[in-house]
């Protein structure tokens, strides 16, 4: 009938609506309505937020990203342009040359970050997936570590259950390991202990800890840390960070059905991996 054809031709013109862009048009509903045809109305009616809220999101995004691109790119043209003058002292050039590569370092960085972010949100691990010894490659990341610890005056204390055994990819697994040692190292208090433990929580999982001293995280910041480009403090944006390596991490362990957590007691930060063994 015409009354029930026209909240269909309601929700054909707020799908069209949706496609110009406009997603505050809405579906009214009506008692009038059949059972079928109000429950149309109504997934149409809550669907309007969700695409609301991905937009916003992808906004966003497309305004982080080009945030962090803009400070290396305009040093690089502002360097360049220096270079190009002939009026730069000869002495000078070296210098400017490394600045340059520095933050083109830097740019590639954040692409292949995004990229890999990207990969993970589209579902597809690079590289095989095979059982291996997490313990094994958690004390190899270690050793790659402490000279780093070293150089900043820290300490870097391990305690690895052995043999305990995962499936997964081995380039992604042991980012994983690398992002929570660099974020512990980067934000660690001055000459403080960071703490790594790996062991088995349950029969068929495992938890990887790591906790440095610093400054408590608030409960909300215990959360918005793994967002992409978060930054709790001014020091993460001073520090060469994009806010990216938590949220690789988290988008890493979620793959593989784990979870990742923060928490902050006894003057420590901690992050926590829960990942399934075999």
């Amino acid at each position: 009938t015409r009354n029930q054809s026209r909240p269909l031709r309601e929700m054909a013109q707020v799908a069209r609506e949706f496609g110009h862009g406009n997603l505050t048009a809405r579906v009214h509903t009506d008692e009038s309505y059949t059972q079928e045809v109000e429950d149309l109305a109504l997934a149409f009616k809550n669907m309007a937020p969700s695409l609301q809220k991905s937009e916003y999101q992808r906004q966003e995004f497309v305004a982080n990203v080009s945030h962090e691109l803009k400070t290396p790119l305009t040093v690089i043209i502002t360097t360049a342009e220096l270079l190009n003058s002939p009026e730069c002292p000869t002495e000078d050039r070296q210098g400017l040359t490394e600045n340059i590569i520095t933050m083109s370092g830097q740019m590639r960085g954040l692409v292949e970050s995004l990229l890999q972010l990207a990969r993970i949100d589209a579902g597809r691990i690079v590289g095989a997936v095979e059982p291996l010894s997490l313990s094994e490659l958690t004390q190899d990341a270690i050793l790659s570590f402490e000279p780093v610890f070293f150089e900043r005056g820290l300490q870097l204390e391990a305690e690895i259950a052995p043999d305990i055994r995962v499936k997964g990819n081995r380039e992604q697994l042991r980012q994983l390991v690398d992002v929570l040692l660099d974020n512990a190292q980067k934000y660690s208090a001055p000459g403080g202990t960071t703490h790594i433990c790996l062991y088995q929580s349950r029969h068929n999982a495992c938890v990887l800890s790591v906790a440095n001293p610093g400054a408590p995280l608030s409960d909300q910041e215990q959360k918005d840390i793994f967002k992409r480009f978060y930054r709790a403090d001014k020091a993460r944006a001073m520090n060469h960070s994009y806010g990216l390596g938590l949220s690789i991490a988290q988008s890493t362990v979620q793959e593989y059905h784990g979870k990742i957590w923060a928490e902050s007691r006894d003057g420590y930060n901690y992050f926590l991996a829960e990942l399934p063994t075999i």
